[in-house]
């Protein structure tokens, strides 16, 4: 009984110390108390790195990153980001999640710095990790806004289109719907958008889409102000 006790002891899956802190700081993640799950993230890095866990310090660095950026500590976010690729090996396909996070957010942080063009890079390269090709379609609609900030409205227009040609969803169909519509109309502002505009405020008032709306709104005031 002694010696079949201790083998099940053995076989047990104990979680580590790092695993724990890890864990504790997602609860509080996803709870909305990103201070002390940005804390917890740090605590849990050092406690993996401490057991040679690479990986698992790469993965707090990214979600550090992740909370920095959306707490407006974009620098921050972008330093913790860029860490983070050394733990990461873009050959290893268990890593494609957690590096398609961390260039997403390099790609957010490069757009909200006005780094339009550093941040159509990091978005291009978090699609070499993407496999729903939903999602990739989300993040195309990312690429052409950059591009659209960046005064290449051809580029945003092809980019929308063929993201556009594909989308079923109706929030996003109508997201990139009045984007592109916009794009066009900053290409060249004989282009009537209003229709297109209108369209995609329609789905999103049927989707009650309050954040969407906001941004119909503002793209229909400035195309019907000339």
């Amino acid at each position: 009984m002694l010696l079949f006790s201790c083998s099940k002891k053995q076989h047990e899956i104990i979680p580590t110390t790092a695993a724990l802190t890890f864990q504790q700081a997602t609860t509080y993640r996803d709870s909305g108390k990103k201070d002390s799950a940005f804390l917890y993230y740090s605590k849990a890095k050092d406690q993996y790195l401490q057991t040679k866990d690479s990986v698992g310090a790469g993965v707090c660095l990214v979600n550090m990153g992740m909370i920095s950026t959306d707490l407006g500590d974009v620098f921050g976010g972008q330093e913790l980001a860029l860490e983070a690729l050394a733990y990461f090996d873009d050959k290893n396909p268990t890593h494609g999640p957690y590096l398609l996070s961390n260039y997403n957010n390099l790609g957010i942080s490069c757009y909200t710095l006005q780094e339009y063009e550093k941040s159509v890079e990091f978005y291009q390269k978090s699609l070499n990790f993407i496999s729903d090709s939903a999602y990739s379609r989300v993040v195309k609609n990312n690429i052409a806004n950059a591009y659209r900030k960046e005064g290449k409205y051809k580029e945003a227009i092809d980019v929308y289109g063929s993201a556009l040609a594909k989308e079923t969803e109706p929030r996003n169909y109508a997201r990139l719907l009045s984007n592109q519509a916009y794009a066009r109309w900053l290409d060249d502002t004989r282009f009537n958008a209003a229709t297109d505009l209108r369209k995609a405020l329609s789905i999103r008032v049927s989707e009650k889409d309050t954040w969407g709306q906001n941004s119909s709104y503002d793209q229909l005031a400035e195309c019907l102000a000339l």
